[in-house]
């Protein structure tokens, strides 16, 4: 190994370029150091092999052989800087990577979670096909030679192991050094095959993945021979008998890239990153299970084995995968194949909660919702291609539907119907449907008439699909139901449309757009036609086809089922059907409509502390003291909320209103002993004060032919919050924040704009209030100081602020992640209250919601727990059948 004098010499050859700061660590081949680029003005690594693996190699050959890999330019391969001959050693400078190796994550973690694994598997994956396709095969793929920078994978070392064996030839048995690791060797490396090709990166990238989901290497053993012996003639221990929660896939996908033939392996590591993904895909390339029997194993000859001892240890995006590496299918050619059926994974942001998804009529693109750093769009993703593109002016979108022709995109944002051309192009308003319409979802029909749902209303719409004034669909008989989700049937006189109520008891119904004429059948969700089919869901996330005769409006057989596991999102089931018959559904876990929320208590990490048995919880609130939880929720038997008080330690819940009137958004008074709500008032939500001692609860505001929805109760003015948006059908106003006194019948604006301003909260000192307004086309977090609105402060795009204890964080929602602003005192008493930049605290599956006045968290006392609404976890894929409704459909 190198001395000081050594290193001094290192030093002194490569003083006009690097200056050697201190030794990082010592490997099997080399030494490293961090350096200094002096012309560059950055730090590096420089890697020195050592004195006796310098000896034997050629330099000549070495920099020629080294200097092929430096031409890899890869985001997960850690580039090649430099290399040369300094004092007779060889050495080549890498980029300094402050992070760690994943050898470094595993020894502190020793298993990793599931997706963090599949997720680094893949980098590394792409990383090896990019250098596959050069010819370059890295030979030495293992957890210390993985770098982990952002959380993501840096493939070191790449080539240097065969350069190293090109430079030095047969002189390398000489030196005692290993090329390759025993653990990750793939068995042709182990038995010093001539031939060792891609396909040994692969077993390696097998073995390493393996380590990362069961917390040790397939094969280990008391030294190395031993270890090499059980490669040789063993076959890995199934995952699942490890760890019990990795997926079939997943474990299949592993098993086939340890296969001992390389024959028998994935083909590529790009086939290895897309089976990791892939829950539809069988894979035909195989004719048994990943698994074999004794009977099936490659034996090896004990005269091999002992030449290992002495001899060869001195040497997607899923669907771009559906035929193979990098064939994409085009749609229309894979639905004429036959059964066609992969996933699409989300790599960048989180599938939206508000189950934005649409498939074009001719089944060749998919349309999805996406939460990101700056808050959701609308993503176009054609079929034959592995790139989504955002669509423009669709922030905050949800319910995206096709024109008949596939060229345009319609949907609900901010207040209005809106279309945007799918090849590109700004967004046009086609109609406005002000808060507090709920948007329940439209159809664009073939003479270019849009139907649309409002369910606040109970009500269907029509109106031009070039815009103008909406006008109301007769519907017959529709009683108490909300119709939404309307969908056109063939012909366009008649629609399909779920008939939603409050205690779940959805109805498919037919509405004849002539006579108005309410036809209903059959329990189910968001019916779709196709194909001479109705497809549609039920409440446990199933999904159905029924032979259905279009003219007539009616099914003509018997209901199958053809999915499951379909997610449940707030506005429904996520799923699409084109006029093909292809598919496309967000998948989720099995829980049913009515158990889709859950009250959960999270500690800053995001980590569950303890859920709570409610139906349908809502807007959950900390007691200003103790541990008591108030919110609103569905009572068994009934059909409307109540608000309830919790004892989050007791376990002991206490039903504080009993009339079942829509009561929710529960506040709590400043002494902890009476709580504000909205209720179902004439005309409107009215505003009441209940006290926890069981007495009458009071009328502090009648509507007014208004909605009023409380957000907060302030403690030095004695005054409730609330958000007033203007009745049903009233689309001259936005919604505003207004104050209520407590003790007094006059209420005043706070903040009255031509914007939609909601959520308001007060801080802890009563001199500020945090709130969300799309005032700038999308839904931003403001300050502004309080009880007269003077300095506004912006603090970044999300929805549903709260403030910490004593003002000193201000939390907030952008998309999935909650996030939190350090607030940082003003310099001036008439200076705006300023904030750092916000931090992601978790993600969770909060319901997106930017229309719900009040939020549906809270920060307890301590700051150190959180009080949420949650919807079941949600997967990050989309699940796409091609020919869904074909003979030979997926089942």
């Amino acid at each position: 190994m190198e001395t000081s004098s050594s290193q001094a010499g290192l030093q002194a050859a490569l003083g006009a370029h690097y200056a050697l700061e201190r030794e990082l660590g010592r490997g099997g081949m080399a030494t490293v150091y961090l350096a200094r680029d002096l012309r560059h003005r950055r730090q590096v690594a420089v890697k020195v092999l050592h004195p006796e693996l310098s000896a034997v190699l050629g330099t000549d050959r070495f920099l020629r052989e080294i200097e092929v890999t430096a031409a890899l330019q890869h985001p997960h391969i850690l580039p090649l800087f430099d290399s040369g001959s300094a004092n007779g050693l060889l050495y080549y400078v890498m980029p300094y990577v402050a992070g760690e190796s994943l050898r470094a994550r595993l020894t502190r973690e020793q298993q990793l979670p599931i997706d963090d694994a599949i997720r680094l598997a893949r980098e590394v994956a792409d990383a090896l096909d990019h250098a596959h396709a050069q010819g370059i095969v890295h030979r030495d793929i293992k957890p210390e030679n993985i770098l982990l920078q952002g959380g993501h994978a840096l493939v070191a070392d790449f080539g240097v192991a065969l350069a190293v064996q090109h430079a030095g030839g047969q002189r390398m048995t000489q030196t005692g050094l290993s090329l390759g690791t025993p653990q990750y060797m793939a068995p042709e490396q182990a038995t010093g095959e001539k031939t060792v090709d891609a396909r040994a990166d692969v077993y390696a990238l097998g073995a390493v993945t393996y380590e990362m989901l069961t917390g040790e290497p397939p094969f280990t053993g008391v030294s190395t021979q031993a270890v090499i012996a059980k490669l040789l003639t063993d076959d890995p221990v199934p995952l699942t008998r490890h760890r019990r929660s990795v997926p079939s896939h997943v474990e299949g996908a592993v098993l086939r890239a340890l296969e001992k033939l390389p024959a028998d392996r994935l083909p590529s590591a790009g086939a290895f990153a897309a089976a990791l993904l892939d829950r539809a895909i069988e894979y035909r390339a195989a004719s048994r299970s990943p698994v074999r029997g004794k009977s099936q194993r490659r034996h090896v000859s004990l005269p091999v084995l002992a030449g290992v001892a002495t001899g060869a240890l001195a040497a997607g995006v899923a669907l771009g995968w559906v035929l193979g590496r990098g064939s994409v299918v085009p749609a229309a050619s894979a639905a004429r194949a036959g059964k066609v059926r992969f996933a699409i994974d989300i790599d960048s942001g989180s599938l939206s909660h508000a189950g934005a998804l649409a498939i074009s009529p001719d089944g060749r693109t998919v349309v999805y919702g996406l939460d990101g750093p700056d808050g959701a769009h609308l993503y176009a993703r054609p079929l034959d291609n592995l790139v989504a593109r955002r669509l423009a002016g669709t922030e905050d979108a949800y319910y995206p539907f096709f024109s008949p022709d596939g060229a345009w995109v319609a949907f609900y944002s901010h207040g209005a119907l809106r279309k945007v051309p799918l090849a590109g192009g700004p967004a046009a308003v086609i109609a406005e449907v002000p808060l507090p319409a709920l948007f329940g979802g439209g159809t664009w029909s073939d003479t270019d008439t849009i139907f649309y749902a409002v369910w606040t209303h109970n009500a269907l719409y029509r109106v031009s699909a070039r815009g103008g004034t909406p006008s109301r669909v007769a519907v017959n008989d529709i009683g108490q139901a909300s119709p939404f989700h309307p969908q056109i049937l063939p012909g366009g006189r008649a629609l399909l449309v779920t008939l939603s109520t409050w205690d779940l008891a959805e109805r498919i119904g037919v509405v004849d757009l002539a006579s108005g004429q309410l036809r209903k059948f059959g329990a189910g969700w968001h019916p779709h036609y196709a194909v001479g089919n109705l497809i549609y869901a039920d409440l446990g996330g199933a999904l159905f086809r029924q032979p259905f005769d279009a003219v007539r409006g009616e099914p003509t057989g018997a209901a199958e089922q053809i999915a499951t596991g379909l997610a449940f999102h707030m506005v429904g089931v996520a799923f699409d059907v084109s006029r093909t018959g292809a598919l496309v559904y967000h998948p989720g876990s099995s829980a049913s409509a009515e158990d889709f929320l859950r009250l959960k208590l999270l500690d800053r990490t995001g980590r569950q502390l303890k859920e709570f048995d409610d139906r349908m919880p809502w807007a959950p609130r900390f007691s200003p003291v103790g541990r008591r939880i108030a919110y609103g929720a569905v009572a068994p038997g009934r059909e409307n909320t109540d608000i309830w008080v919790t004892d989050v330690d007791a376990g002991t819940t206490q039903r504080l209103t009993t009339d079942a009137n829509n009561n929710n958004d529960a506040q709590w008074s400043p002494d902890g002993t009476r709580i504000a709500f909205s209720a179902n008032g004439r005309g409107g939500k009215d505003l009441f004060v209940q006290p926890l001692d069981g007495s009458p609860a009071r009328l502090l505001r009648p509507a007014g032919g208004n909605n009023q929805f409380s957000t907060d109760w302030t403690g030095q003015s004695n005054a409730v919050l609330f958000t007033r948006m203007p009745r049903a059908g009233d689309q001259s106003r936005s919604q505003d924040i207004w104050l209520q006194p407590a003790d007094d019948t006059v209420a005043r604006p706070y903040l009255e704009a031509a914007a939609h301003e909601s959520a308001a909260r007060v801080s802890p000192d009563g001199k500020w209030v945090a709130y969300h307004s799309d005032e700038t086309g999308r839904y931003e977090v403001y300050v502004q100081s309080f009880p007269t609105p003077r300095h506004k402060t912006s603090v970044g795009v999300g929805f549903h602020p709260v403030w910490g204890p004593g003002g000193r964080e201000l939390f907030f929602w952008r998309g999935d992640q909650l996030m939190a602003a350090t607030t940082v005192m003003p310099g001036a008493a008439n200076d705006p209250l300023k904030f750092g930049t916000p931090t992601p605290l978790f993600r969770a599956a909060y319901p997106k919601g930017t229309s719900f006045a009040a939020a549906m968290y809270d920060v307890s006392p301590s700051g150190k727990e959180f009080i949420l609404v949650a919807s079941h976890d949600l997967e990050n894929r989309l699940v796409v059948a091609l020919d869904a409704l074909g003979a030979d459909r997926p089942r």
